[in-house]
C-alpha cells in the first residue's frame, strides 16, 4: 500500500466514525433564536380571549436561554404616536428539571384600549431578556424579539 491509499483509509474511516454525530445546531433555524411564536386565535376584537404559546426548545440549543420574558401589543410600522405597546405579561422563566420544560404558554384578554384604529397592523411580541457572557466574563443582559400578527377588529 502506498501513503495515498492508507491516508484514503484512515480519512473514511475517520469520516463513518463522525457522521452519526449530529451537531443539534444544525436542525434548527436561526431564525428561532428568541422562540417559535404561535397565537390563536389571531382575528381579536377588545376583551377576546386568546393563548400565546412560545417554544424555546431551539433558542436554548443555539444558546439562547431566557431569564425575563415581556410580552407586548405592539404597532410595528406606521405608529401615529397614539398607540404605545401595551404589556399582556411579564414572568421571569426557569427550566424546569429533566425532562426540561423549554415553552412558555399563557391565556390573555385582548384590552379595551381607548385608541385602536382599524386596518391598523398590530403584533404581538414577545421580547426574551437573556444573558451573554461581557468581554470581561461578567454577564449582561440583552433582548431578542419575535413577533406574531394578529388581525384586530373594533366590533
Amino acid at each position: 500500500m502506498n501513503l495515498t491509499t492508507v491516508l484514503a483509509f484512515v480519512l473514511a474511516a475517520v469520516g463513518a466514525i463522525a457522521s452519526p454525530v449530529v451537531d443539534k445546531r444544525q436542525s434548527c433555524a436561526e431564525a428561532a433564536q428568541f422562540g417559535v411564536l404561535e397565537i390563536v386565535p389571531s382575528d381579536l376584537q377588545p376583551g377576546t380571549g386568546f393563548t400565546v404559546h412560545i417554544d424555546y426548545a431551539c433558542a436554548v440549543e443555539l444558546g439562547v436561554v431566557p431569564t425575563y420574558i415581556d410580552t407586548y401589543i405592539e404597532v410595528p410600522e406606521g405608529n401615529n404616536g397614539h398607540e404605545p405597546p401595551i404589556l399582556l405579561d411579564r414572568r421571569t422563566f426557569v427550566l424546569s428539571p429533566p425532562p426540561l420544560t423549554q415553552a412558555l404558554t399563557f391565556t390573555a384578554s385582548f384590552p379595551y384600549y381607548p385608541v385602536l384604529f382599524e386596518g391598523a397592523q398590530y403584533t404581538i411580541g414577545v421580547h426574551t431578556i437573556y444573558p451573554i457572557n461581557g468581554t470581561d466574563g461578567n454577564p449582561i443582559l440583552i433582548e431578542g424579539i419575535v413577533y406574531g400578527d394578529i388581525n384586530v377588529t373594533t366590533s
